[in-house]
């Protein structure tokens, strides 16, 4: 999937599978007032969701387009 960030302030942001442990790094990392993207791998749960945490403070635009699909 593609991750877009805009607006953000200074922080970072994670997608998982959302019934998994957080991973103990970032997918994503941002700088204050800069729309960043980057393409991901993130694992999918049985229930088809995926989870987008923002590890920092502050809020931010988040943006995020399915790009492929593994089997």
């Amino acid at each position: 999937m593609n991750e877009s960030i805009g607006r953000p302030q200074q922080g970072n942001f994670c997608a998982t599978d959302d019934h998994r442990a957080r991973p103990g790094s970032s997918n994503l990392n941002r700088t204050s007032g800069r729309t960043v993207a980057k393409l991901v791998t993130v694992p999918v749960g049985a229930d088809g969701k995926v989870e987008i945490a923002n590890l920092g403070w502050g809020s931010a635009h988040v943006v995020v387009d399915l790009f492929g699909h593994l089997d």
